[in-house]
């Protein structure tokens, strides 16, 4: 605890002692006024002196998962987890993100093993350090019904160390942006028109990425533009900025 605290970037966080997934641990938290809670796959030996399983792990992040959709409905939510079989829970707790690190893992192994090179351009594209990323950037609801390429070509202009990679669709929280579709898919008077809705909102993917779409693609509300960042033209000061707004923590808590 007192290395945490000696780094002056985690001098904000503030942390609650206690079992992360138990309700009440985590309304101390207050869960409900966070901008985004993140749920990390919890490893770690345990009292007893035993390290749990990947399964004990990921039962400990469904059941926070599950508490949180309880107390804190409204709040996006990231999670990671180890065994991927066991990702429809968070799904159905209503998990935004879900981070899939030991797949993570194995993609990568298999895509060095192809020889193409991929692994250094997700390093580079992860790495803080480095002066290109890929971000995303809200679309103003004025570009709502209208076409990808219009966006795109428009974006370009304004903003020319950025390129525009695709869309990421229906982002926020799955239960706000499910609760929303359901209203929009009844309004219509025809029944068979209905179930078609109703089954398009049941299929629906939040956060759903759409690489490179035609350009006649019509943007959706609620959606976001997928967008690669090249900082390498900007002078020393102002990269030192950028990396140190990239890592800067506002105020977090830990449990």
């Amino acid at each position: 605890m007192a290395a945490l605290k000696s780094d002056p970037k985690l001098a904000g966080v503030t942390v609650i002692i206690g079992d992360y997934f138990q309700q009440s641990t985590l309304q101390r938290a207050a869960p409900d006024a966070a901008r985004k809670v993140l749920i990390l796959a919890d490893a770690s030996m345990g009292a007893d002196g035993r390290k749990p399983t990947a399964t004990e792990a990921d039962a400990r992040t469904i059941m926070t998962a599950i508490a949180l959709s309880n107390i804190a409905k409204g709040t996006i939510v990231a999670a990671e987890i180890i065994d991927s079989t066991l990702d429809h829970y968070l799904k159905l707790a209503g998990v935004s993100e879900i981070i899939y690190s030991r797949e993570y893992s194995r993609l990568l192994l298999g895509s060095a093993s192809s020889g193409t090179g991929l692994v250094n351009v997700f390093h580079d594209l992860v790495d803080p350090s480095t002066g290109a990323f890929i971000t995303t950037k809200d679309i103003s609801d004025a570009w709502h019904d209208r076409t990808y390429g219009d966006f795109r070509r428009a974006f370009g202009k304004e903003h020319q160390d950025m390129l525009v990679i695709g869309i990421l669709a229906n982002t926020g929280n799955p239960h706000i942006i499910k609760e929303l579709a359901f209203k929009e898919a009844q309004k219509t008077p025809s029944i068979s028109t209905l179930i078609d809705n109703l089954r398009t909102v049941k299929s629906l993917r939040c956060n759903n990425p759409i690489f490179h779409p035609r350009d006649d693609y019509k943007i959706t509300k609620g959606s976001a533009a997928i967008v690669l960042v090249n900082e390498h033209g900007a002078d020393t000061h102002q990269q030192e900025s950028t990396l140190l707004k990239r890592d800067k923590l506002s105020t977090l808590n830990v449990i």
